[in-house]
Formats: C-alpha cells, sequence, structure tokens
C-alpha cells in the first residue's frame, strides 16, 4: 500500500520508508518554492522595481501560491480516493528526486548571485526530468529499495537544505566575526534547547513554577525595567500628528471637518481619554510616557497568549525574550521605537484582538463574545490601517478554529458566516454612527476625501523615492514563514489534524495572517527599522513551532532525530540573527531603566526621570514664541501663527490654543490637496481678521502652503511690527 493506494509493484514502495504525510506536505513545499522564489528574486529584491509595481507582485504571489495550492489540495483529494495506480508514490519520489534539487538552485541563487532566470529554467529542467523519468520508469521508481531509504534521508535533512539557504546568504553577504561570545551564546542556546526537550525530567519543576505567583510579578517588573526608557525621548515630527490634532479637538474642532489626521479617529479620542483620566498635559512626555506604558502591556499580553498555548512558563518567557530582543532593542533606528506608528497604537490592536477572540472560541458564555466585537467596532473606527490589519487575522483565527479543526465543519461555517456578517454590522453601525454624530455636532458631515488624500500621499513613490532598497532575501523568508505556516496548519487540518491541537493552530493561523498584512508595510516603507518591528508575530510564530515539534503528544508518529534536527536547525538561525543584530542591541538596551540603574549605581550619579507634567520647550525659538503669544494673545483660544512647522507646533501646544486657519501641524495638514485648499480658503476668509499675527522670518522657515496663507491673511488689513526678538516677528494690525 501507498497513501492507502495499492501499489502497482511487488516491491517495497518508496513511501513506506519515509512518513506519508511529510511526502505529501513536502511536495507541496518543495512545488510552492520553486514557484515563488523567481517570483520573489526577480520581482521583489530588484532595485530597478517600483514600490508600486513591487506590492502588486508581491499580492499576486500571495493570490497565485494560495490558488494553486487549492488547486494541490483538490488533486490530493482526488488522487487519494480516485488515482491510478500508476500515480502511488509520486508525493514521495518528489521529494526524494526534485526537492534537494530545488535546495541547491535555491542555494545558488542567494549565495552566489545566480540569475533569477537562470534559477527558474533550473527549475523547470528538473520538473521536465522528473516527469520524464517518472512516465517510463515509474515502476522502477516506486519500487527502489535505494530511492525508499534515501527518502528517509531526505525528510531528516530538510530542514538543513532550508536552513543552509539563509545561513549560507548570511555569511556570504555579512562574513560576521563570530567571536567567543557568540559561540557561548550558541551553546547556551542548544543547551536550553536540550534541557526543554527533556520535558519528563523537569515537569514537576515546571508545575511548581507555573502555579507562582512571583512569577508574573517577578516578569511585570523586568518589563517594565526593560522596555521603560525613564528620559522619555521623543521625536518631535511624529509625536506632532497626533498631539495636534488632540489640542485641535480640545478647542472645539471635529476631526475631517475642521482638523486632520493621519492615524484615524479612534486613536485620538482614546489618547485624549487616557491624557484626561490621568491629568497629563497635551505634549510631548505625555504621548511618550503612554508608549511606554502601551508597550508593556502589549509584551505581557503575547506572553499571556504564548503561555495560554503552550501551558509552558519556560518557552513563553523565551519567546517573549525573542520578541523584546527582535522587536524591540535590536531595531537599527532605536529612536524609531518611540514614534506612534510603529508603537502598539497601530499593532497592539490586532494582538488585543485576537486574543480576546481565541479566548472566546475557547469559552462558553457571551462576554468574549460582546467584547470582541466591542473592540472591532473601536478598531473600526481607530484607523483604516488598524481595521485592515485586524479584521482579517481574527476571521483566519475564527475559521481555523471554528472550521478547518471543528468536529462539525458545516455547523462551523455556518455560525463563521453568521458571525463575519456581525462584524460587517458592526463596523457599518461605528462608521454611521460616528459621521452621523460629527455631522450634528459641528453643523456639517466630515469629508472623508481629507482622509484618503493623506493615504494616497504617504504611499506614493514621489514622497519617499521611486526605488526599493535590495532586501531580496529578507523579502522571501519572511513571508515564508507565515506562507509555510498557513500551509501547514491547513494541511494538517485535511490530513492529521490529531497532531496539531485546533486552539494552536487558530493561534498560528491568526497570527501569520497578521504577520503577512503587516509585512505589506515593508513595501510601501522599504527601511530597514520597519523590517524588524513587523517581525513579531514571526516570533511568535516560530516559538510555537518550536513547542510543538518537540512536544511528543502533538509531534507523536515523527521521529525524535527529525524533530532535534528541526529545533537546531532554527536556533542556530536565530542564533545567525542575533549575530547580526547584536550591535543595535547594545544601542536599544541602553536605554532602558535597568541599564541606567546599573549605570548610575556605579558611577554614583542619581537616576533622572523625565517629568511628563513639566513641559520643557525644545529650543529658543520656541521660547521666544511662547512668550509672545503669551503677551499679546493670552485670553485669545485660536491665534494666527507661522513658524517652522515643529517649532509652530510646540508652540501651540505648549500655550494651549489652536491655529486660526486649521494649520496646527502644518507638515500633515497640507497632505490632503483638499485639506490645503481649505486652509487657503480659510485664509481668505478671515483676511484682515487677526490682531496679531506671530512669525518666524528666517530663511527656509515655512513651507509653501504656510507662506501663502499668511500673504491672503495679511492682505486683508495693514500690519506693522511691533515686537522682534531675532528672526521672530509680532505683527500687530492698524
Amino acid at each position: 500500500m501507498s497513501d492507502g493506494i495499492p501499489s502497482p509493484t511487488d516491491g517495497p514502495p518508496i513511501l513506506q520508508a519515509g512518513n506519508r504525510d511529510m511526502n505529501y506536505f513536502l511536495s507541496m513545499i518543495g512545488f510552492l518554492t520553486a514557484a515563488a522564489l523567481p517570483v520573489v528574486m526577480a520581482f521583489l529584491g530588484g532595485e530597478w522595481v517600483s514600490r508600486q509595481g513591487a506590492i502588486g507582485a508581491y499580492i499576486g504571489t500571495l493570490v497565485t501560491l494560495f490558488a494553486l495550492f487549492l488547486l494541490l489540495i483538490a488533486a490530493g483529494v482526488w488522487l487519494k480516493k480516485r488515482a491510478l495506480p500508476p500515480l502511488a508514490g509520486l508525493p514521495a519520489a518528489y521529494v526524494t528526486l526534485v526537492v534537494p534539487v530545488t535546495c541547491l538552485l535555491m542555494m545558488m541563487t542567494v549565495t552566489y548571485q545566480f540569475p533569477p532566470m537562470g534559477y527558474g529554467m533550473g527549475i523547470l529542467i528538473a520538473h521536465l526530468g522528473f516527469l520524464i523519468l517518472w512516465r517510463f520508469g515509474r515502476a522502477r521508481i516506486s519500487g527502489s529499495v535505494f530511492l525508499a531509504s534515501m527518502n528517509k534521508i531526505i525528510i531528516l535533512l530538510l530542514p538543513l537544505f532550508y536552513g543552509g539557504i539563509f545561513w549560507g546568504w548570511f555569511i556570504q553577504r555579512y562574513k560576521p566575526f563570530l567571536g567567543r561570545g557568540a559561540i557561548v551564546l550558541l551553546a547556551a542556546m542548544i543547551a536550553g534547547f536540550a534541557v526543554f526537550t527533556q520535558s519528563d525530567r523537569f515537569r514537576p519543576l515546571r508545575r511548581r513554577w507555573s502555579s507562582q505567583g512571583w512569577i508574573v510579578l517577578l516578569l511585570g517588573l523586568l518589563l517594565c525595567g526593560l522596555v521603560y526608557q525613564p528620559e522619555l525621548p521623543h521625536l518631535r515630527s511624529h509625536y506632532n500628528t497626533l498631539l495636534a490634532t488632540m489640542q485641535d479637538v480640545l478647542s472645539g474642532k471635529f476631526i475631517f471637518v475642521d482638523t486632520l489626521s493621519q492615524y484615524g479617529v479612534g486613536i485620538v479620542y482614546f489618547l485624549l481619554a487616557v491624557f484626561n483620566l490621568f491629568r497629563l498635559p497635551v505634549a510631548y512626555p505625555g504621548l511618550a510616557i503612554v508608549l511606554n506604558v502601551l508597550y508593556i502591556l502589549q509584551f505581557a499580553l503575547l506572553f499571556l497568549i504564548l503561555h495560554q498555548a503552550t501551558k509552558n512558563i519556560f518557552i513563553s518567557l523565551a519567546g517573549l525574550a525573542g520578541i523584546l530582543y527582535f522587536a524591540y532593542f535590536a531595531v537599527s533606528w532605536p529612536s524609531m521605537l518611540r514614534v506612534p506608528a510603529q508603537s502598539p497604537l497601530r499593532y497592539g490592536m490586532t494582538y488585543l484582538l485576537l486574543g480576546v477572540g481565541w479566548a472566546g472560541m475557547n469559552r462558553t458564555g457571551r462576554v468574549w463574545r460582546i467584547a470582541e466585537l466591542v473592540l472591532l467596532g473601536a478598531a473600526s473606527v481607530w484607523s483604516l490601517e488598524v481595521l485592515f490589519f485586524t479584521v482579517i487575522p481574527l476571521d483566519a483565527l475564527l475559521f481555523t478554529g471554528g472550521v478547518l479543526f471543528s468536529d462539525k465543519p458545516r455547523t462551523g461555517l455556518r455560525e463563521f458566516g453568521n458571525r463575519f456578517l456581525l462584524q460587517i454590522g458592526v463596523i457599518g453601525f461605528c462608521w454611521i454612527a460616528w459621521w452621523v454624530a460629527t455631522a450634528i455636532a459641528a453643523g456639517q458631515p466630515p469629508n472623508l476625501s481629507y482622509y484618503f488624500e493623506v493615504f494616497l500621499k504617504y504611499t506614493s513613490s514621489e514622497r519617499y523615492g521611486p526605488q526599493m532598497d535590495f532586501h531580496s532575501f529578507w523579502n522571501g523568508v519572511v513571508p515564508a514563514i507565515y506562507l509555510g505556516t498557513l500551509l501547514a496548519v491547513v494541511f494538517t487540518s485535511w490530513r492529521q489534524r490529531s497532531r496539531l491541537p485546533g486552539e494552536i493552530a487558530a493561534v498560528m493561523a491568526g497570527f501569520s495572517v497578521a504577520g503577512l498584512l503587516q509585512y505589506l508595510y515593508y513595501f510601501v516603507y522599504d527601511l530597514d527599522y520597519h523590517l524588524s518591528l513587523i517581525c513579531t508575530p514571526a516570533i511568535l510564530v516560530i516559538v510555537l513551532w518550536i513547542f510543538i515539534s518537540q512536544k511528543d503528544r502533538t509531534a507523536r508518529g515523527v521521529p525524535r532525530l527529525n524533530r532535534w534536527i528541526f529545533g537546531l536547525t532554527v536556533i542556530i538561525s536565530v542564533w545567525f540573527c542575533m549575530v547580526l543584530t547584536s550591535g543595535f542591541f547594545n544601542i536599544g538596551i541602553k536605554n532602558s531603566l535597568i541599564y541606567k540603574i546599573n549605570r548610575d549605581w556605579f558611577l554614583e550619579e542619581s537616576l533622572v526621570f523625565t517629568n511628563p507634567y513639566r513641559l520643557q520647550p525644545s529650543n529658543d525659538t520656541v521660547v521666544t514664541l511662547a512668550a509672545f503669544v503669551q503677551k499679546y494673545a493670552a485670553g485669545d483660544p485660536s491665534i494666527a501663527i507661522f513658524a517652522k512647522p515643529e517649532d509652530q507646533t510646540e508652540v501651540l501646544l505648549l500655550t494651549h490654543k489652536t491655529h486660526l486657519l486649521d494649520l496646527t501641524d502644518p507638515l500633515i495638514s497640507t497632505s490632503s490637496r483638499s485639506f490645503t485648499s481649505h486652509i487657503l480658503s480659510l485664509a481668505g476668509r478671515y483676511a484682515g481678521v487677526p490682531e496679531y499675527i506671530f512669525y518666524d522670518s528666517s530663511e527656509n522657515a515655512l513651507i509653501e502652503t504656510q507662506w501663502k496663507a499668511f500673504q491672503l491673511l495679511a492682505a486683508g488689513a495693514s500690519y506693522s511690527v511691533v515686537d522682534r526678538k531675532g528672526s521672530i516677528l509680532v505683527y500687530r494690525k492698524q
């Protein structure tokens, strides 16, 4: 018997020597890899490709691969039930003869810059040659004892093949100096892996430790010490986008009516609620401390998800350590960790909703379902990005747990459909409710074209350059983790559902889809730090794969040697990544509270904490402008001020005022053509109205829209300079 189908020969079929399900799965992996890599290398890695073309090629690749996968699944079902005897043993023969050739060609492509077209031709020749051999020698191939023994070896070494591709590329490109510290780190990781796999000996200890509340307390303190940055550093240009909108709303303006928000609606009202709760002034230190706390909560949530999925305190701590290392400390631009765009304000809602959706799937009662719908409604108006990043991963999680791994898939599919319709209803209701409430309160409906035009500008090649950086291998290896996981989850639900618990399968599917969607952001902003920040789902998925592969109950039937090789391959690959990013880690860790406490203790200095309730101006220009505003317009809620964009926004925040022309943050306010026209029309309407105009006369201080608005505003009356300090002028209407 071969795959349940009678063999055409009396000899031992090749499939008996290896694992039947492994051959089926690996044949799909090999075929998809052969199809995908030329696309990755030729269309996503070249510097000659525009960003729009790269995004289109990436999406097209995903669609093509999943369509091909569905065809393979359908073909597999057909072969299992109706295939003729000559097709028996085909997957095992494919794995034995073609997949190694694919791996070698991939190695040549990655390490020796083998042309993608040559790779594609080599893969085509390998497949054609295999089909010819199978056509004329299938009986001999299916009954070959030699190939049967080779199948065992190929399956055993396949992780090393794929890992070797990454190792070869890494060494060839970076040639790291592997010193004594790196070797010690690798030895420690392997030793930890060995301890973890010897689960029987340490099971009582793990049970005793898992029940201790002091571990949770210690973890919380450790997270605070590692993540919290006592000096609360910030980047004004990135904070202004949110803080300016918050100040406008506090001044009585409405989002997408007379103020602009790049990140959406809900995020602004959420931050205002937090600032109001803790009486924080709307300024840079307040937003910095909120981001610090949100990072701590996000990492704690990811640890909780890992622990609930694995019930293993050690693997959960290892996963959290990996996420902290790669997604927080080892970022090539450490300053970018402090910007809202890369913080939990953008990605935290995804992880929170995945956790709530998973908890509701495993528990009875309506509390979790209601919480899921409430969070989904909040995510829908939070921002369009968050809605996109949240709904699809959530549905992937629910579909996997409720349909693919359900004992009653038809009933599960019907419930999933009803749940999906309810989601659409909640999203539509929240958007309509916000739109109607804004229209009533503001006296006019919000203009959503402001929002969409900001997206178009920030995702266009004209703003950040027409070329992509050359990250060809990263472009392939990160999506491969997610695609391979989704493929494995679907395949396992089809062939061997008992090997993968439905709860873990749902988590892996949800986070893999989340990772794929977040990875799209890398192709919009082709910067290194985005790649490291969006790999949080990848670390979580990898940790779950190690846990599953080494757990006897879920990996039964797979030889322990195979599982060890897989685990060690992953560990060595992670180690290479740690070596590559160790320099960034050394920079990032120095901002942490723990490092600063130890440094100041050894230097006998006192630790300095930034007080978020005490606001310090950034420079002398801001000090001068703020003093003039308080002197001449202390009682005016809105003023006319024209200065360098960052200075102008900070002055308005310090003086608790809004701009007369809806120009609180000049950079974001001019990102929409429609809103720019709105600003200039206001300048014409209020021409000659303001009593005072505050103006920075230094060269190139103003952007074009500010200059035009100033000219229109000042043209309506006669203004003269009544005060001056350096380049800062105060105009008064005559």
